[in-house]
This record gives C-alpha cells, structure tokens and sequence, in this order.
C-alpha cells in the first residue's frame, strides 16, 4: 500500500505524484489538516475557506475514479507515523512544493521521518519550479519544456460514495470572520474563471490588469486556484497556448489584436509566477 498525501495539489488532473502511486500499486489518498500550519501569520479564514472548497473538490474528483479520499487532523509526522504502524507502507508520494518557513521546517522532520523507516518519498515536480538549483543558467528551456509536456491523467475504476467528513474552521480550532464574500475554491471553479478568461473576459487584460477597477473583470483570478492546486499552472499555460494558436490563424482584427495581446501577457505572468517562486526555492530566508 502506498500513501499520496495531497498538500497543495487539491485535483486528479496533471496530478503527478497521484499518477506516479497508481503505477506503483494500491494506494490510500490522504489529506493531513494541520492545525499548527492554519495558525501561522500568513494564514486566515480567507484562505481555508477556499482550501476547504479545494478538498470537496477533490473527495468527489477521486470518488468518481473509485478512490476514497482520507481526511486526517493533526501534525504530519504523527499521522504518518500512525499509518505506517498500521500498514508499513514503504513509498510516500506527495508533489513537490515550496510554501512558508513552517512547511520547509515541517517537511524536514518528514524526510527524517522517511530516512529512520525506510520509507521513499517521492516528489515529483508540479511547475517549473527546480530544487537544488546551482545556477539559473538554462532555466528558461527547462520551464518551457516542462509546460509542454503532456501531463498525466489517472485510469478510471468504479465510482464510489465519498465517506470522509471534512472539517470546518472551527474544528481545527481557527478563527472565523464575518467576511462571506470569498472566492469559491474547487476544480470545477478553477475551470470556469479559465474559459471565460480565455474567450470572454480577458481581451481588455494587457491595459486591464493595472487598475483594480479593471482587473476584478479582466484579469483571469487563478492565482489562488494555481496556489491550492486545484488547477495546475501547466494545463492553464497549455490552454492559453492553445487559445493563442487559434488566434492567431483567424483574421486580423482589431479584436483578435487585443485578445493576442492579453493571451501573450498571461503567458508571461505565468512564467513570472515560477520564476519568482524559484527565488524563494532558491534563497528560503528572503521569506
């Protein structure tokens, strides 16, 4: 039996460490809440709101392909621990991530967790983001190569009914505000603002994007969906090539101009998006 254990990577679609379990035989998908990590300064209601749309999401994406999503409460290690006592798992599978300070400390104990019972981690890259980086020389190629290779998907078995209970902010103990204008997390959600980014929303984005009067409409809003993984940045970067392609065999318009525009503009903020991310991989202390 092998554990994937789903931290911020909340779909099945361009899953890799999902896809790398399921080739390696039977597996348990685990989700561990960890209430010190919802504690940290860089955390709010706001965001396990959206977190906790992001694990429906994803309990009903896996029930769908026959797995039952688990939901554990508790510090990653002891949960771990707990499961390898009780089924001596020997491979961990969980997409490689770079967060905060507290998640570097906490996948540290992991590794040494993994080291003291022989247990392999698999960490498979879910961007373009490098670790262990000795130089930026040639990262440009890597990012693109690894956007346009075709991400994996996983074989469906029989559907089942979802049975884990997902707790809410008050379970793990985190602060509630009265704040209920919160963005929806999920799959689906992150599908929607994708297609009406790409063919309704997004052709004034180039100049759009500047003013927050303009950029509620214009600008894509993925940025928390790419951050939780309920979608990921290489299907949306294949989407925008694709819709960038279509563009550009129609005629000239002053609309397909405008719409060229955007699409290069996203392209490159998604670029952006790794790039910056590769500094804190590279240098965790500018946090």
């Amino acid at each position: 039996m092998n554990i994937v254990w789903f931290k911020r990577d909340l779909r099945i679609v361009d899953q890799p460490a999902l896809a790398m379990a399921i080739n390696h035989g039977p597996i348990i998908p685990l989700v561990i809440i960890e209430p010190e990590l919802w504690e940290q300064p860089d955390l709010s209601y706001r965001h396990f709101k959206f977190y906790r749309d992001c694990l429906k999401s994803l309990q009903t994406q896996l029930a769908d392909h026959g797995y039952d999503l688990h939901i554990e409460i508790g510090d990653a290690r002891s949960v771990l621990s707990n499961y390898h006592e009780k089924l001596r798992f020997t491979q961990l599978f969980s997409t490689q991530e770079t967060w905060n300070g507290w998640t570097y400390e906490r996948d540290k104990t992991i590794h040494d967790f993994c080291k003291a019972n022989r247990i392999t981690w698999h960490e498979p890259t879910q961007n373009g983001v490098i670790r262990r980086l000795k130089n930026r020389d040639g990262w440009a190629k890597h990012w693109q190569d690894f956007m346009n290779q075709p991400y994996p998907n996983i074989k469906n078995k029989s559907p089942i009914p979802p049975s884990g209970i997902i707790p809410n902010a008050k379970d793990i103990g985190h602060p509630i505000d009265d704040n209920l204008d919160i963005q929806e997390g999920g799959t689906q959600q992150a599908n929607n603002l994708l297609h009406s980014f790409l063919f309704t929303r997004g052709k004034p984005y180039t100049k759009a994007m500047s003013s927050p009067v303009s950029a509620f409409d214009a600008c894509p809003r993925l940025s928390a969906h790419i951050a939780f993984g309920s979608i990921s940045i290489r299907e949306v970067t294949q989407k925008t090539h694709q819709r960038y392609d279509e563009l550009k065999a129609l005629p000239k318009t002053p609309d397909v101009k405008l719409w060229k525009s955007a699409m290069r503009s996203f392209l490159g903020r998604l670029h952006w998006h790794c790039h910056f991310i590769q500094k804190l991989e590279d240098d965790p202390s500018m946090e």
